[in-house]
């Protein structure tokens, strides 16, 4: 062991620089984490929601500040900060700053998706608590980020209570600016939407599963999706 301890204090100077090291990384670490709390702060997700789903169009800060009830200075904040994370883009005609949506940054789209869950999350709450629903997805433009004010939100609901359901989807429309656009199906229906429509079937496959209950279903649908007709006996 004693001749360990001259090998390390050999190398003694690199201390300060290594803790030099940690402490910027440390820093670095706290600026970024700062970055993202600013991103998520209340006016920059307002922005991002009104942009977002109005991709193809261009604002100014004053239009932004007035159609979102914000002061100029705090819209004129976000959208740096957002500019700077990759989210909006600015551009620059004569004398006057148009910002649009970034809609090539995936991480935009993912937040558009989490903002149409968020919309959709009280409908979800009453469906679960209502134990009538075996699948739930969300598909269309709505689970791709894709989606403008004027989209209906696409979803299918596979449940053997199909009243039931309607009404309380009927319920949710009060509270919802969209309109919903539900596909209730029993379970038998949306095996046979497979063969009658698949490319329907096929949208519906690739969106996002918000509820799925039925285990047995789900695998039998990821067992023929796949292509294993020689398990077709087993599951259907």
């Amino acid at each position: 062991m004693g001749e360990i301890e001259p090998f390390f204090s050999d190398f003694d100077f690199l201390i300060p620089w290594m803790n030099t090291k940690i402490t910027d990384t440390i820093v670095h670490i706290n600026e970024h984490m700062f970055g993202i709390m600013n991103i998520c702060s209340r006016p920059s997700l307002s922005i991002l929601i009104f942009l977002g789903r109005r991709c193809h169009e261009g604002f100014y800060v004053r239009e932004l500040a007035r159609a979102l009830k914000l002061g100029v200075g705090t819209v004129s904040e976000a959208l740096r900060e957002l500019h700077e994370a990759g989210l909006v883009n600015r551009e620059e005609r004569e004398k006057i700053v148009i910002y649009r949506a970034e809609m090539k940054s995936p991480l935009l789209r993912e937040l558009k998706v989490c903002f149409n869950l968020m919309e959709l999350n009280p409908l979800m709450l009453r469906l679960c608590e209502s134990g009538a629903v075996s699948r739930m997805v969300l598909f269309g433009s709505c689970a791709s980020g894709e989606d403008t004010p004027e989209s209906d939100i696409d979803l299918l609901i596979e449940t053997g209570k199909k009243r039931e359901v309607s009404v309380l989807i009927e319920s949710a429309q009060e509270g919802l600016e969209r309109e919903l656009s539900p596909i209730i199906l029993s379970p038998e229906e949306f095996m046979v939407l497979k063969r009658k429509d698949r490319p329907l079937y096929g949208r519906i496959m690739d969106g996002k599963v918000l509820i799925e209950e039925n285990i047995e279903i789900s695998s039998r649908s990821r067992f023929l999706d796949q292509g294993f007709s020689k398990y077709k006996s087993k599951y259907v």
